[in-house]
């Protein structure tokens, strides 16, 4: 990736979109299979990466 001068910690808005759409269903669908370990882990990345992009209105400014 380097060589092609991309940012490899970088989310495009497509794979956003992605991530974002499909998701849902999946967590939808382990639940209902009772499959909830590692539902928090997938989503907090995307929690975070979204702060960044919009802070919480309750955040302080700077941090």
């Amino acid at each position: 990736m380097r060589e092609r001068h991309t940012d490899s910690n970088k989310i495009t808005p497509l794979a956003l979109s992605i991530l974002l759409s499909s998701m849902p269903r999946i967590l939808v669908m382990e639940n209902n299979f009772g499959f909830t370990l590692g539902n928090a882990e997938l989503l907090a990345p995307v929690v975070h990466y979204l702060d960044i992009l919009e802070p919480p209105a309750s955040a302080p400014a700077g941090d």
